[in-house]
């Protein structure tokens, strides 16, 4: 016969003890933030496995505080940035779009924040960042887990 906690890793058995000898306080806590970041690492590699099927190419990370960034870098070749704006079904002529400037940029940036507000509520940020003599333009996409995953639901 089998108990649940005979069915538990032992990872889980010796923090459920834990969570019983402390009466939850600081390990619920540590294992609360564990779990976020394990639920947000997911999210990441879900919508990372989107786009990269929409020929976006991006670097998509989550982090311990919930925030899964998807940042989209050489913004000034276009593909990928226009590639995630029409991932949405909305038109980018790419023709109208010259990223390499400044202005453009940041115009570009304040579309796709008011296209992925619309498209998944409050709470999206987006930072439209221009490049330098060592670094390219970039795009960073901030979303918390359940946008991240309604994004990759609406892009499948």
């Amino acid at each position: 016969m089998t108990t649940p906690e005979s069915e538990a890793s032992p990872y889980q058995q010796v923090l459920a003890r834990a969570l019983l000898a402390d009466g939850g306080g600081a390990v619920r806590t540590a294992f609360e933030e564990e779990s976020l970041l394990l639920r947000c690492r997911a999210a990441a590699g879900r919508l990372r496995l989107v786009l990269t099927t929409r020929q976006v190419e991006a670097d998509v990370r989550g982090d311990a505080a919930g925030q899964v960034t998807v940042e989209i870098t050489d913004v000034a070749d276009l593909p990928s940035a226009v590639n995630f704006a029409r991932a949405f079904g909305t038109p980018v002529p790419a023709a109208f779009l010259s990223l390499d400037l400044v202005e453009d940029l940041y115009a570009f940036g304040d579309r796709l924040q008011l296209l992925l507000t619309g498209a998944l509520g409050p709470g999206v940020r987006v930072v439209s960042v221009p490049g330098s003599e060592d670094s390219s333009s970039r795009i960073e996409v901030g979303l918390t887990v359940p946008q991240a995953l309604i994004l990759a639901g609406r892009l499948t």
